[in-house]
């Protein structure tokens, strides 16, 4: 297995399959993957990319990070479908961002997501906390991953020499583990 790999076997342990649509696909993959409506597709990225991963140190909650959004969408359906309906948005842009390998118009996109996860209330204080850090060490953008509530966030970097500076500033902002991995060119 490669560095980037391992990623979701190491943050999160096993992968099974489960509601949040776990396969062995993402642990086992040698290039960038998209798994969307149950299909796993290779994503093209235009020039390398230095992504850096911390945990928080703490499990999250994706069945209260669910319950908290169902409850807000019971409340404001129309403010809450909104900001999910950005959030596809985001995602769909993004594969054209990887594609040309627009690293600041990613890291952008990373940045507003999370926004919009934070307000949704699946970011929590410890997640904040690092994304925090990693803005003010100059990433390109970051956002919270996984089910949030906890877990671990991504950053973008602008180089593996700034990846390095992200990863230490993470630690000492409380990640309990950091790595960091190229994405390359495919």
């Amino acid at each position: 297995m490669t560095r980037s790999s391992r990623w979701p076997w190491t943050a999160s342990g096993s992968p099974t399959a489960s509601p949040a649509g776990w396969t062995r696909a993402p642990v086992i993959s040698e290039v960038p993957i998209r798994f969307h409506g149950g299909r796993v597709a290779p994503i093209s990225v235009g020039a390398p990319l230095v992504f850096v991963l911390a945990d928080s140190g703490h499990a999250g909650s994706t069945a209260t990070a669910v319950g908290a959004v169902k409850a807000s969408l019971e409340a404001d359906p129309a403010r809450i479908t909104g900001i999910i309906d950005r959030l596809g948005e985001i995602a769909e842009a993004s594969l054209e961002q990887l594609s040309a390998g627009d690293g600041e118009t990613l890291g952008c996109q990373m940045s507003e997501a999370h926004g919009h996860l934070a307000e949704l209330g699946v970011s929590d204080v410890a997640l904040e906390r690092l994304i925090d850090a990693a803005s003010a060490a100059g990433a390109l953008g970051a956002k919270l991953t996984g089910g949030g509530r906890g877990g671990c966030v991504i950053a973008l970097a602008r180089d593996d020499e700034h990846g390095a500076h992200l990863e230490h500033a993470l630690r000492s902002a409380g990640a309990a583990r950091t790595w960091r991995t190229t994405v390359g060119a495919a």
